[in-house]
């Protein structure tokens, strides 16, 4: 009895550790596999984390020359659609180098709350087009604090200009220290007018999130292009530019040697050497016939 008491034991035990991890793989679910964790979207950073932090948003993607003017329409087409008030476009730039590649550039100014998304979508608008982002950056700027102090200077110079004038007000006309005061006073409101401008600068980050672009072409990365075809393209220029140094010593030469050609032949013609007998004597024996 004892024996059969203890495997009935045993037997009840491991049924409760098996519902027991059961229940805790259920609760916890299961774990994300590596492809799944992995996000190439950049840091996953939301502003409302943050608040009083204004962010600048900077993404650099590498993809063929020939789909960035796309990409690129795309970006700003995504921007207008948000409308004025919540995207704007404040920057843009497409330069076409040697070669054909191309070096281009886009900024914004996004509502805080929409810059992390738009960002997002403008990497899979890039992944679509068969290119990669190569370079994510997202830096922040405490502008609440910076207002603060900024609203606490602008007080004690308010109160040192009401200082000022009740000393000036003090004096009597024409006493000496009046354009002491005075250019005092100026200076001070000059400094409040820079601490004013400071606050809407700082809060215009606050209000308006920076966002750039910036794209590159495949054939602009070493590291990022085929060795065969680097190598191919290498000799082709290699070959270009040695057709285009013979053209040009052709372009040149030629019209020299015609005229040198020319020259000689009239030198050696035969009413030229009887012209020549005529003016310098008797010919040598190199102009007989």
């Amino acid at each position: 009895m004892k024996t059969r008491y203890r495997k009935l034991l045993l037997a009840a035990t491991a049924l409760t550790m098996v519902a027991g991890c059961s229940k805790q793989e259920e609760a916890t679910g299961p774990a994300p596999s590596d492809s799944k964790a992995e996000d190439l979207s950049g840091p996953r950073i939301d502003p409302a984390a943050a608040p009083g932090v204004a962010f600048r948003y900077g993404y650099t993607f590498l993809l063929p020359d020939a789909a960035i003017a796309t990409v690129q329409e795309a970006h700003a087409a995504a921007c207008e659609k948000l409308g004025p008030g919540q995207c704007r476009i404040t920057g843009m730039r497409y330069q076409l180098l040697d070669n054909d590649r191309v070096s281009a550039s886009l900024e914004f100014k996004l509502a805080p709350a929409l810059a992390r998304g738009f960002g997002k979508e403008g990497i899979a608008a890039v992944q679509r087009a068969s290119g990669r982002l190569v370079d994510s950056e997202i830096t922040g700027e405490d502008a609440a604090a910076k207002i603060s102090a900024s609203q606490q200077r602008s007080q004690s110079i308010q109160s040192q200009i009401a200082e000022s004038e009740r000393k000036l007000a003090a004096l009597k006309p024409n006493e000496r220290g009046q354009e002491a005061l005075r250019s005092q006073i100026a200076d001070l409101r000059e400094r409040i007018t820079q601490e004013k401008s400071a606050q809407i600068e700082s809060a215009d980050l606050l209000a308006n999130t920076p966002m750039r672009f910036d794209y590159r072409g495949e054939d602009g990365f070493s590291f990022g292009g085929n060795p065969i075809r680097d190598a191919a393209h290498a000799g082709w220029i290699s070959v270009t530019t040695m057709i285009s140094m013979v053209l040009l010593g052709l372009a040149y030469g030629l019209p020299w040697a015609v005229l040198g050609t020319g020259a000689l032949l009239l030198w050696r013609w035969q009413r030229f050497a009887d012209l020549r007998r005529r003016l310098f004597g008797p010919a040598s024996d190199r102009d007989r016939p």
